[in-house]
């Protein structure tokens, strides 16, 4: 912007013999260069009084503080609970609730209060990337709380104990069971707000690295979340899918944070807002805070107490930020039963 109006300065002093005499149909080189500067500060102008894409008020508060949507749209919600090393989230769209993976046994004390919090009563869908208990095992004190209809699995019934151990809970408990592979489409509400899937990696790699990939879209707006794969899912999944396709306005790091991303992919993906499922400044995130903070892209870290991270979009933009409750009122009483073990 000072150079623009350092530019225009310049102008304005410039003789005025080097402007023609009468007006013609081919203006000069000079009035040339007038206007299209003045049509770059205009521009810029208008940039600046516009909102950006992603209106971030997690790393920055004060971000926009009269913007609303118009009402026009429908808004989708993202709702994420104050989580470490374990991976949930809550899709909210129209008269539908969506979650993505359900955490482990803390649930009960980190999750529920959340769904209790936003009035949730029941759950129409639970998609389970990979049957690892930190993205399986929160099922339990879950469905008590808050009935889940159907759970979605894209790995064997028997692939883990942790997944056998979920079919039978869901068999006793009227849960719907239904498999889904690479690139099924599920869409919500009126269908405009779409979950495609991305299974990309070799059968021969390990869970985490086959976990499911999920790419959510709205509008304009999209919303990438990677699970738990690692570098060596992530050199297949950039091979395997075009780079335009994986541009996301906010990606949900992969694996806690616990590693750097595939620099193809995450260029490929050039996220505006990066959320990662752990607690800011602590050791096994040493090295994926590195990449990030010389990416300069913001960060999201899920993990503050009684603090929520709240996304919105009308498909147009995004709204991003924390949101400060008492989970007290919302806690189970008394633990369920469920398998126990780690990955």
């Amino acid at each position: 912007m000072k150079k623009l109006l350092s530019l225009l300065s310049v102008l304005l002093l410039l003789p005025l013999s080097g402007f023609p005499a009468e007006v013609t149909a081919s203006p000069g080189p000079l009035e040339e260069v007038w206007n299209r500067a003045v049509h770059q500060v205009a521009v810029d102008l208008a940039d600046q009084a516009s909102p950006p894409k992603v209106i971030d008020r997690i790393s920055f508060p004060d971000a926009w503080p009269d913007f609303s949507f118009s009402g026009e749209d429908d808004l989708l919600e993202i709702w994420l609970p104050p989580i470490r090393d374990q991976d949930a989230a809550v899709f909210r769209y129209q008269d539908q609730v969506w979650m993505l993976d359900c955490g482990d046994e803390r649930a009960r004390e980190e999750i529920v209060p959340m769904l209790k919090y936003l009035g949730i009563t029941r759950i129409d869908r639970l998609i389970n990337t990979h049957p690892h208990h930190d993205h399986l095992n929160g099922l339990y004190s879950i469905d008590e709380a808050v009935p889940v209809e159907e759970l979605l699995i894209c790995f064997p019934e028997d692939a883990t104990v942790h997944m056998t151990a979920a079919m039978e809970y869901c068999r006793g408990n009227g849960i719907r069971v239904t498999s889904f592979e690479d690139e099924s489409l599920f869409s919500m509400g009126d269908g405009l707000v779409t979950f495609l899937a991305w299974m990309k990696t070799d059968e021969s790699e390990d869970l985490n690295n086959r976990s499911a990939q999920f790419m959510v879209s709205y509008g304009a707006c999209d919303y990438f979340t990677m699970a738990d794969m690692e570098q060596r899912g992530q050199r297949q999944l950039v091979e395997a899918v075009p780079a335009e396709l994986l541009k996301a306005d906010i990606l949900r790091y992969p694996h806690h944070g616990k590693q750097a991303m595939n620099e193809e992919l995450f260029r490929a993906i050039s996220p505006s807002l990066v959320i990662i499922t752990n607690a800011a400044r602590i050791v096994e995130i040493r090295d994926s805070s590195r990449f990030l903070d010389y990416k300069h892209i913001p960060v999201a870290y899920t993990h503050y107490p009684n603090t929520l991270i709240h996304l919105v979009t009308d498909g147009r933009r995004w709204l991003c930020e924390n949101v400060v409750y008492d989970p007290s009122p919302w806690l189970l009483p008394e633990p369920s039963p469920s398998p126990s073990g780690n990955e």
